[in-house]
């Protein structure tokens, strides 16, 4: 997992109360807008120390709010299946 990420899952981890809101467009991938304080807090955490195009960024929100809202354990058991289908011959 990207260092990004790892850096925005300490941060989820340390603010479990936490409620990130993201905007979106639908058709367009990388353009993704912080529509809460709790959303500035974590893109802040997601980037610091890194500079992340805005489409490393959308991907790894994607990813940190599917887990806040499905749970750690989950996000591994679906990643891993996944692996394991895209392996497959």
């Amino acid at each position: 997992m990207p260092a990004d990420a790892v850096q925005g899952l300490h941060w989820l981890d340390a603010h479990p109360n936490a409620d990130p809101i993201f905007k979106a467009y639908e058709s367009v991938f990388g353009l993704v807008s912080t529509a809460n304080q709790d959303a500035k807090d974590l893109e802040a955490a997601i980037c610091d120390g890194v500079d992340p195009s805005g489409a490393m960024v959308h991907a790894v929100v994607n990813h940190l709010i599917w887990i806040k809202a499905n749970g750690w354990e989950k996000y591994v058991a679906e990643r891993t299946k996944r692996q394991q289908e895209e392996s497959k011959p």
